[in-house]
């Protein structure tokens, strides 16, 4: 009986502790309705339709010394309106969307990505995934499928 006990109070530990980790997996890469709907709002506004949901978040903290790439990628993100340099070693959030009215849309790897730190946009961009793929500002509406 004792055995019985001791197995069934370790069962009951190990499902509470997956529970656990997974509430806080799902707390941590999970996007809340404001941020998600200024996300769209703002990517919407240049005319990108995208999916609801985001397809990717992820987190990243942005380097106290820029490299070649970073320095590159903030000289886009000027063109935008934006500028990271006062966001050095901010950890922040990256929510990825589906584009859909891209011409290159149909291969389904065009992207929509919001950088966000303490709740406010910080730099946006639109890219492809494809190999030898693009990087753009996200006001950049060249690609743009007219209606």
């Amino acid at each position: 009986m004792l055995q019985f006990i001791k197995k069934r109070k370790f069962t009951l530990l190990t499902i509470l502790a997956a529970f656990l980790v997974i509430m806080t997996i799902c707390l941590l890469y999970s996007v809340d309705n404001a941020t998600n709907t200024a996300n769209l709002t703002y990517i919407r506004s240049f005319g990108w339709q995208v999916d609801d949901r985001p397809t990717e978040i992820s987190h990243l903290t942005i380097p106290d010394e820029f490299d070649v790439v970073y320095e590159t990628y903030n000289d886009l993100e000027k063109k935008a309106g934006f500028d990271i340099t006062s966001y050095k070693g901010v950890r922040v959030t990256r929510y990825s969307y589906r584009v859909n009215n891209h011409t290159q849309s149909d291969k389904g790897m065009i992207r929509a990505n919001v950088f966000v730190a303490d709740g406010k946009i910080i730099a946006a961009d639109l890219c492809s995934l494809d190999v030898g793929g693009f990087i753009t500002t996200i006001n950049d509406t060249s690609g743009l499928v007219s209606n």
